[in-house]
Formats: C-alpha cells, sequence, structure tokens
C-alpha cells in the first residue's frame, strides 16, 4: 500500500508539472520555447492564429505536443485554416521542411492543429515537411492540412524506429508527385533487423496512416499526397 500511495504522489507531482508555452507562431520562437530550460518532457507549445512565413526549420528533441488553432474534417476535407505555417524555407536548404525530430526513449511527441502552404520558395524539398527519427513508439501526427502547392516531396516522413500514427488529415491542391508519404524505417542502412523479425500484423509495431481525405485532382502527373 505505501509502495502504491508513493507511485501516485510521484505520477501527480509529474502531471502538475506539465507547463503550456504560448508561442508567437515564428519558427525562431518556437525554437526558442522548445530550448528553454523550463521546457520538458509532457509540455505543450501552442501556436496562436495567423499566418506565419517560415524561413526555416524547428529542431525538436524532447516529448512535447505542438498545437494550432486549425481544424480539419477528413471525412468532407472541409478545414478551417486558424493557424498557417508558409513555405518560405530558403531553396539552398533543400532538405528543410518546418519540423525535424529526434525522439529517443519512448517520449511522446505530437503535432497537431497546424495548416501547411507554399509561400515564396520555388524549388522543392526532399526530406519531409515534417519527419522524426528515433526510437518512440508514441508520436501523433493529426488534424493537419496540406494544401496550397505546398512544395515537398514528402509530407510526412518517418525514420529509424518511431512507431505511431498521422490520422485525421487533409491534403488538397498539391502538385503531381508531391506530398508523398514515407516511411524509411530501420534500425540500419538497409533494415536487416526488421527483415528478420515476424512481420507482426495486427499489432501495434507499425507506422499508421489513418483518415485522410486525398484531392488528387488537378494536375497532369499522379501521386499528389500518395
Amino acid at each position: 500500500m505505501k509502495t502504491l500511495i508513493l507511485l501516485t504522489l510521484v505520477l501527480l507531482v509529474h502531471i502538475a508539472q506539465a507547463t503550456t508555452f504560448n508561442s508567437n507562431g515564428t519558427p525562431s520562437n518556437i525554437q526558442a520555447l522548445h530550448d528553454s530550460v523550463n521546457c520538458h518532457d509532457g509540455d505543450t507549445i501552442t501556436i496562436p492564429a495567423g499566418t506565419f512565413p517560415w524561413t526555416t526549420k524547428v529542431s525538436i528533441t524532447k516529448g512535447i505536443t505542438i498545437i494550432g488553432q486549425t481544424t480539419v474534417n477528413s471525412d468532407t476535407g472541409a478545414c478551417n485554416d486558424v493557424s498557417i505555417l508558409q513555405d518560405n524555407i530558403v531553396d539552398a536548404q533543400l532538405d528543410t521542411g518546418f519540423f525535424h525530430a529526434n525522439i529517443i526513449g519512448n517520449k511522446a511527441y505530437r503535432i497537431t492543429g497546424l495548416t501547411f502552404t507554399a509561400g515564396s520558395r520555388s524549388t522543392n524539398m526532399f526530406n519531409g515537411t515534417i519527419r522524426v527519427f528515433g526510437d518512440s513508439h508514441n508520436v501523433r501526427f493529426d488534424h493537419l492540412h496540406f494544401t496550397g502547392q505546398l512544395k515537398q516531396s514528402n509530407g510526412i516522413a518517418i525514420y529509424s524506429g518511431i512507431y505511431g500514427v498521422a490520422d485525421h488529415i487533409v491534403v488538397n491542391q498539391i502538385s503531381g508527385q508531391n506530398l508523398q508519404n514515407r516511411v524509411f524505417n530501420g534500425t540500419s542502412p538497409y533494415g536487416d533487423l526488421e527483415y528478420s523479425q515476424p512481420a507482426g500484423y495486427g499489432g501495434a509495431n507499425f507506422f499508421f496512416f489513418d483518415d485522410w481525405y486525398v484531392d488528387n485532382s488537378g494536375h497532369v502527373f499522379g501521386a499528389g499526397g500518395g
């Protein structure tokens, strides 16, 4: 009984320490909040209403939630684009999207409630609008809208040992071949260990793409949002 009470108190203290930080929507401010010694695993960074031109990525290493105010309906494709991130990332950074994460130790990482759209950049990025490396099995990207001829070859890109889900996503007004969603999972360059394991069908050891609305019309080449 004493052990149970102690564990309960420790859990309550941990929950009580979770903090919400309100950003101004710029990548520099979000990065500074993330890097602050006051930001810990389990905390939240909010992005307000508005359109925010981004010229650089945000690098994430903590198990946090990033939440905007955009809402999406993945049944109908209807979106209320409230928190909009605009891609003005300079052309020289060809491997750069909006969020790059390395989540180690099964921390919970989530991005939700954001709209991603094209800006001034003229060439395609290659390695993911959102990309995540690491070994966390607790990653979620949800209620997101990718739109406006966004020049990203890959939408959500999953690397190394990440498991989780991307759900309730709307993709429309995308150029052909863009916003492909890729899973490059593997603990070695060729995934030898993974190929040697049982398939695990019916289990949780996957990255799932669930409840998506993809409008793939209006361009010559297919696979937009595929």
